[in-house]
């Protein structure tokens, strides 16, 4: 599960995929975005009924690269 995010220039939807045996399968689309209550609610679902743990994950936000005229100041 990715927690929902904004960086400095976008916002980072939420999203819930699910590996198995190297397959990642996603949950919803852009066609059908669930928020982010609704992903947390399905993932502890599926994590209980399965007996594993859900791991959120927070994105980290882009830091944008320093502009520099290269001069050392």
């Amino acid at each position: 599960m990715y927690n929902a995010a904004s960086t400095f220039d976008n916002y980072i939807q939420p999203r819930l995929s699910m590996y198995a045996g190297g397959i990642e399968y996603e949950v919803g689309d852009d066609e059908c975005q669930l928020s982010q209550g609704e992903l947390l609610w399905l993932g502890q679902e599926i994590s209980d009924f399965l007996g594993i743990e859900m791991k959120v994950i927070y994105p980290t936000p882009k830091v944008p690269p320093e502009i520099s005229c290269g001069c050392g100041s």
